[in-house]
């Protein structure tokens, strides 16, 4: 597991947060960040919500719900526990992933494809 980037600096309280909205496709820049311990808020039906569970790792908005995200980093800002809760288990649940693992599952596929003679 990635070393999670320090809660505090200085004696003044640091919040990461990555937000990411891009539409349609899931490119992988999300669980980086839950990898690095960031409070991540992905949007709803775009890819990251297969691995985001919504409050638990990080965070759901619908399609440009400006709004939800601030409604958001107030409350990470406010609920000091929450963050580090949601940090701890957003890089529990990157650890499963990496370039490594993803290429392997994608060549398993492939050949799986691959040996059906289609």
């Amino acid at each position: 597991m990635k070393t999670k980037k320090k809660v505090f600096w200085n004696g003044i309280f640091v919040l990461s947060v990555f937000v990411l909205t891009i539409y349609g496709v899931f490119h992988g820049e999300d669980l980086e960040a839950m990898g690095e311990g960031c409070i991540t808020i992905g949007t709803k039906g775009e890819g990251i919500d297969g691995i985001i569970r919504d409050g638990e790792n990080g965070f759901l908005v619908e399609r440009d719900d400006a709004l939800a995200i601030a409604e958001i980093i107030e409350t990470c800002v406010k609920d000091r526990g929450l963050c580090r809760r949601i940090s701890e288990k957003a890089c529990a649940s990157a650890a499963g992933f990496s370039w490594e693992k993803n290429a392997g599952r994608n060549l398993e596929v492939i050949r799986g494809v691959k040996a059906m003679k289609i």
